[in-house]
C-alpha cells in the first residue's frame, strides 16, 4: 500500500489554506483559554477541545486530506464542490483519515497536558 501518492490527496490549495488558518486560530484560542483559568485549575484541560480541532486542521492541511470528505469517499474538485472517488482510493483515504484523527487526538492530549503543567508551574 503506497502512501503519499498524488491520488492520496482529497483537498486543493484553497482547502489547505482554510484548514491551516483555522488550525492556527484554534491553537491561539486554546492557549488563551488555558491562561484564563487560575494556575493548577483542572479547567485548563478544557483547552483539549480546541487543541484537537487545531491539530486536526493543521494535520489535514499538511497531508492534503480532509477527514470529513474521506469518510464520505469524496474529494474537492478544482471547479468547486466535490467529486466521488474510486472505491480503492476512497478506502485508502478512509483509513488514512482515521489514523489522522487518532494522531490529532494524541497531539491534543499531549499539548493539553503540557499547557496544564506550564500553568501549574507558572
Amino acid at each position: 500500500m503506497e502512501s503519499g501518492t498524488v491520488c492520496d490527496a482529497n483537498i486543493g490549495p484553497a482547502g489547505k489554506k482554510f484548514r491551516r488558518r483555522l488550525g492556527y486560530f484554534l491553537l491561539g484560542l486554546s492557549v488563551g483559554m488555558a491562561f484564563t483559568f487560575p494556575p493548577g485549575s483542572p479547567w485548563v484541560l478544557t483547552s483539549f477541545f480546541p487543541l484537537y480541532g487545531a491539530c486536526l486542521c493543521i494535520l489535514q492541511a499538511r497531508r492534503n486530506l480532509c477527514v470529513r470528505l474521506a469518510e464520505q469517499g469524496l474529494a474537492e474538485s478544482p471547479e468547486g464542490g466535490t467529486t466521488q472517488l474510486e472505491d480503492e482510493v476512497a478506502l485508502r483515504l478512509k483509513h488514512a483519515a482515521r489514523d489522522l484523527s487518532a494522531e490529532a487526538g494524541l497531539w491534543a492530549a499531549l499539548l493539553a497536558g503540557l499547557l496544564y503543567a506550564f500553568r501549574l508551574l507558572a
